[in-house]
């Protein structure tokens, strides 16, 4: 899949760079009959010194990163070159003359080997969490294995236990694991479970480490071994399973959508096949003027922005987007050839948030809007999301309870609501103390997202209290997963210090069946929660109004 993908994406790219090189034998000759028209051009002469610069400017930034090195640095001189005689208050024609003779130096080079695209393509998609999700776990205390395959079993992984190394090393060549958990103290193999992490192309197998040292020295060398997770013993299961289930998370993650802002048609091409080959979608808008209906249709999370652009200086642009307080969370980088320290810290505090200089390598853009996305992204879910759990905020769950009522009216289907407490949840903070309370919490919200479908909404609706909206599903076919994930989460083992405890929650269901409004949907939830909490705790009541 990744060759097939590998040889469209070149063929691409050699079209890009054939379009480039036809550009360059017009171009070129172009800027050196400009110049040899400077001493001749009278009142023009700096109307067509700005031109030439502005041109050899955006060519200086192309050439480099079509692999033109030398007549990308040999156009940067020239425009440095005409930039000091744009200051002159007054300008020889000896000078105009010595500029034209220069630019006489510069050729097209003849065509190079295209770089090839296959090191930045995206590797196979790592399986999205499903109850399938396979763990391979090495571990000689057997009651340490029966512990950790119990509890995440529960959680809905399937677990292989594995007391012998080499036996797990022919289990992961002949079965790649989703993740894999080594227990360090019994297997102090560091360097085999790193190969067997990420000996083998294309295998990105998380490695999480388990270890009674967590020391310095230890931690780094599970760093080096390139291990995802690493958790001190006693083990903490749920947050293991905390560790297990943000790792899954981020690898399912929506591509980030990027949009790139540059008058230089061939290289904003290039960017673009670039940033699509590596697994994000992207737009480029050449019109600045149409700036504001692009982003609301498109929502980027980073904008790459030229700053020499003749109709709307990127600094500008950049101004005008932080106008709009809610576009504050997009990312702004400065993506140009200009290398004057100064212009580039004026355009930083003007707008933008970082500055990188053309020609841009493959792997310096890709890594930079991974990076910036991935802080934008991790900040966005902090505003909108539950801090302790992860998952929507009370406001947002109520408003999804609405929306979907109404989808499910309109469309003649079912969906059903779920209020969902925690039992006895004070008695948990009273004894334990809260922090234990608050693993309490995250992992109940850890085992709805992962038992739960994609298209089931989880919302911490406050305290020990969850709201669930169920799209096409009847309030007896909810009451079965619900009944299902209460009998499992009351089997998980909590440990505060030395003891160990359970609990339980119980949950009340209503769904659409019935002609009640939208904003009462969730009042009759709560009635049927009130009637489970009131027989008893521990249950699952179903109401239909």
């Amino acid at each position: 899949m990744i060759d097939e993908r590998g040889a469209e994406l070149q063929q691409q790219l050699q079209l890009l760079a054939e379009q480039f090189i036809a550009h360059l034998h017009s171009e070129v000759p172009a800027l050196q009959q400009l110049a040899a028209s400077l001493p001749d051009a009278g009142t023009s002469t700096r109307e067509t010194l700005a031109d030439l610069r502005q041109r050899l400017h955006r060519l200086a930034g192309s050439a480099g990163t079509y692999g033109f090195e030398q007549l990308g640095q040999d156009c940067r001189n020239r425009e440095q070159q005409t930039d000091q005689l744009l200051t002159l208050d007054s300008i020889e024609p000896e000078k105009l003359l010595r500029l034209a003779q220069a630019m006489h130096t510069l050729s097209v080079p003849q065509p190079t080997a295209s770089q090839s695209l296959t090191s930045l393509l995206t590797p196979e998609p790592v399986p999205e969490q499903q109850d399938d999700t396979l763990l391979y776990i090495l571990e000689a205390d057997q009651d340490m294995a029966d512990s950790l395959q119990n509890t995440l079993s529960n959680f809905g992984y399937r677990v292989r236990l594995f007391a012998d190394d080499a036996l797990l090393h022919q289990a992961c060549l002949q079965q790649r694991p989703d993740a894999l958990i080594v227990d360090f103290d019994h297997h102090p193999q560091l360097n085999k479970a790193a190969m067997l992490s990420n000996g083998q192309a294309n295998l990105t197998v998380p490695l999480f480490v388990l270890t009674s040292q967590d020391d310095f020295a230890t931690q780094l060398k599970a760093a080096s071994a390139g291990a995802s997770g690493f958790l001190s013993k006693p083990v903490n299961f749920s947050a293991l399973e905390n560790s297990l289930e943000r790792y899954f998370r981020r690898q399912t993650d929506e591509p980030y959508r990027v949009l790139i802002i540059d008058d230089d048609h061939e290289l904003s091409s290039r960017y673009a096949l670039v940033l699509r080959a590596a697994g994000m979608m992207v737009e480029v808008l050449d019109n600045p003027a149409d700036i504001h209906p692009t982003l609301m249709r498109f929502h980027p999370e980073i904008i790459l922005l030229d700053v020499n652009m003749p109709e709307c200086p990127g600094p500008y642009l950049a101004q005008i987007i932080r106008f709009h307080d809610e576009l504050l969370q997009i990312a702004i980088v400065y993506v140009s050839g200009v290398v004057d320290a100064h212009r580039q810290m004026d355009a930083l505090l003007r707008a933008g948030d970082d500055f990188i200089t053309k020609p841009v390598s493959d792997q310096t853009l890709i890594t930079t809007v991974f990076a910036r996305v991935r802080r934008a992204r991790t900040l966005a879910n902090s505003l909108s999301r539950d801090s302790l759990t992860g998952l929507i905020t009370h406001a947002n769950i109520k408003e999804q309870v609405v929306l979907e009522t109404e989808r499910a009216r309109r469309f003649d289907k079912v969906t059903s609501v779920v209020m969902l407490d925690i039992d006895h949840f004070k008695r948990v903070n009273d004894t334990y103390g809260h922090l234990t309370g608050d693993n309490v919490i995250r992992t109940l919200a850890n085992m709805l997202r992962q038992r739960l479908r994609k298209i089931d909404s989880i919302g911490r609706y406050g305290g020990e209290e969850f709201a669930l909206v169920m799209p096409q599903s009847s309030s007896a076919d909810a009451a079965r997963v619900i009944d299902q994930i209460r009998e499992d989460f009351a089997k998980l083992q909590f440990q505060a210090g030395d003891e160990t405890f359970t609990v339980t929650f119980s949950a009340g269901i209503t769904d659409t069946s019935s002609p009640i409004e939208s904003k009462q949907v969730l009042e009759v939830a709560d009635r049927a929660l009130y009637a489970a909490k009131t027989a008893g705790r521990n249950q699952v009541r179903v109401l239909l109004e």
